[in-house]
Formats: structure tokens, C-alpha cells, sequence
């Protein structure tokens, strides 16, 4: 078996990850603050 392709690095940027998730959901910044309020 394959190793995984990408493991996260313990610096990984997860808000940069946030904003990119975001931008590809099309969701907005109160949609994201009504799912994190969730």
C-alpha cells in the first residue's frame, strides 16, 4: 500500500485552509459564523 499523499504539517495554516474551503464551498463569512455557532 501507498503512503498517504500529503500528511499535515504540525505549522500546517489551517485558517488558510478555512479560507480556501470557504471560497470553493461559495459559503460566506456569516454562513461560516452560523456553522461554527452550530
Amino acid at each position: 500500500m501507498n503512503p498517504p499523499a500529503h500528511q499535515p504539517q504540525p505549522g500546517f495554516d489551517f485558517g488558510n485552509l478555512l479560507r480556501t474551503l470557504r471560497r470553493r464551498a461559495g459559503m460566506t463569512q456569516a454562513d461560516l459564523a452560523a456553522a461554527v455557532a452550530y
